[in-house]
């Protein structure tokens, strides 16, 4: 974080510097005070945000499993971040099928863990979401996650994904990883078949299907599925980063991309 605060302060001097050159081009005075000003409260703005964002970090117990050569949360991450959700208020009975996002349920951020879109997740400036943000991004970035640990990679991913079923590739869907990582208990049925959505847990990992949300508040798939965040930008658009996710559905670990204003689960793990 000292890194990134450093790096803002040095943009701002920088632009700075390249405005008073540029005044002093097309008329041969210095640059005024205004636009060093405007430069200077436009970067302040940036790296308070970040500051802010980071100025928290979350501590204390939390449990944990060996995977591997790896060391994960076996539990999602329930930090109270700046806006960060969880799944709340049933809306079913009033026709609507699917939940709302609410700032604080003490039921489901205890069972599920808190919701996060990429950017607060990653402990960014919030216009990360819509668009590149590579050069902030560390190699083992910590974000939200407690010192020592860090938002896992897409690279990170793959390694779990292979240690689990050796015949999964990477950077693909992983077909037998997610009944092994899957809790065994707390998946719903499927609907037409009434088949079981539970795993067997054979490492600890305990993937609760904690659901996902969306930018416009609702809450859907709670009991259903779970997708957890990368550090990994994505592909396909700017604003688009790796994740994986599980369903009830069968016992695959999916490997897609997803626009980063929606609101997933977040797994850390150790440096």
């Amino acid at each position: 974080m000292k890194k990134q605060l450093t790096l803002a302060l040095v943009l701002a001097t920088t632009l700075t510097f390249t405005a008073c050159e540029e005044k002093k081009k097309q008329d041969g005075t210095t640059a005024t005070e205004p636009a060093a000003a405007e430069t200077q409260e436009a970067t302040q703005e940036v790296v308070a945000e970040v500051a802010e964002k980071s100025a928290e970090k979350p501590s204390g117990d939390f449990k944990t499993v060996k995977i591997g050569e790896q060391v994960w949360m076996a539990e999602n991450l329930n930090y109270a971040a700046k806006g960060s959700k969880c799944g709340g208020t049933n809306l079913m009975e009033s026709e609507e099928s699917f939940y709302l996002l609410e700032d604080e349920n003490t039921e489901n951020c205890d069972k599920y863990g808190r919701l996060y879109n990429w950017a607060t997740a990653m402990a960014l400036p919030s216009d990360c979401n819509d668009k590149s943000c590579a050069s902030q991004i560390s190699e083992k970035h910590r974000g939200i996650c407690p010192s020592g640990w860090h938002i896992p990679s897409n690279a990170d991913w793959n390694v779990l994904m292979k240690f689990v079923d050796p015949s999964c590739s990477d950077n693909s869907d992983c077909a037998g990883a997610g009944t092994k990582l899957k809790t065994t208990s707390g998946w719903e049925k499927t609907f037409f078949e009434g088949k079981s959505g539970n795993g067997t847990d054979d490492y600890g990992f305990a993937a609760l299907p904690g659901g996902e949300g969306y930018s416009g508040g609702d809450f859907r798939s709670v009991g259903n599925s779970a997708t957890w965040w990368s550090a990994s930008e994505g592909s396909s658009a700017v604003f688009y980063t790796y994740i994986r996710s599980m369903s009830n559905l069968d016992g695959k670990v999916r490997w897609s991309e997803s626009p980063r204003i929606h609101f997933f689960s977040v797994r850390c793990i150790q440096n």
